[in-house]
């Protein structure tokens, strides 16, 4: 092989390697983010195991229980700020929904029945198609968290 014959192939070949990357993305997300995490993370474990005395993996365990402990209180604080503002938006459509329905109702004899069908389409197909595009995305995400906290945990042992 000549310098350029090798080349042209170690390019070749991190193109492709590139390529499939990007094409796994979501399969290589949670590695790479627990691989950071560990990084970043290490030194707060190497320190916690020499002035403790404990095993690293019990520093490990604290570490998490730490870190997961402000995550769900941060969830919990945000979940109810969430419940508001959806319980507020879903006051609003309702209103929304009675004003359109009045405003149809003062429409031609002609135009009602077509206006009526675009109303209650339009209601059932944006709740359906929200809530299967939530389901799969929700299940994904906590499958990527979980692989997130093992690879992290892995890493960092």
């Amino acid at each position: 092989m000549t310098i350029r014959l090798r080349t042209a192939f170690f390019l070749l070949l991190g193109v492709l390697i590139l390529w499939f990357i990007n094409l796994e993305k979501e399969i290589f997300t949670p590695f790479i983010l627990a691989a950071v995490f560990a990084y970043i993370i290490n030194p707060l474990v190497s320190f916690l195991s020499e002035k403790t005395r404990l095993p690293r993996v019990v520093s490990i365990i604290a570490v998490f229980a730490v870190i997961l402990g402000l995550l769900i209180f941060g969830s919990i604080a945000l979940s109810k700020r969430v419940l508001e503002e959806s319980s507020q938006l879903q006051d609003f459509a309702q209103t929304l929904k009675r004003t359109a329905n009045f405003q149809v109702e003062n429409l031609p004899d002609f135009a009602r029945p077509a206006a009526l069908d675009a109303l209650s389409s339009l209601n059932e197909s944006k709740f359906l198609a929200l809530s299967l595009s939530i389901v799969p995305r929700a299940l994904s995400g906590v499958i990527s968290f979980a692989i997130f906290l093992f690879a992290g945990f892995f890493f960092l042992n």
